[in-house]
């Protein structure tokens, strides 16, 4: 599901508001399995629009500077 969601939300054109969470150290978080959900849920996203939803956006919200 989460993949078949992420991939309707970049189709209607939203990922510079959307960010991938983890919702760590909740019981139902990614903990120790991100990296898998992560692949299945944007392996064919192009590098940049990997970066936005992993990093970019979170640190705009968070007035973080990114590398």
């Amino acid at each position: 599901m989460a993949v078949t969601a992420l991939r309707r939300l970049v189709d209607e054109r939203v990922a510079g508001n959307s960010l991938f969470e983890t919702d760590c150290p909740h019981p139902f978080c990614l903990h120790g399995r991100a990296s898998g959900e992560i692949d299945a849920a944007l392996g064919g996203a192009a590098p940049g629009l990997r970066r936005q939803l992993l990093f970019d956006n979170a640190a705009a919200l968070s007035k973080v500077r990114t590398p």
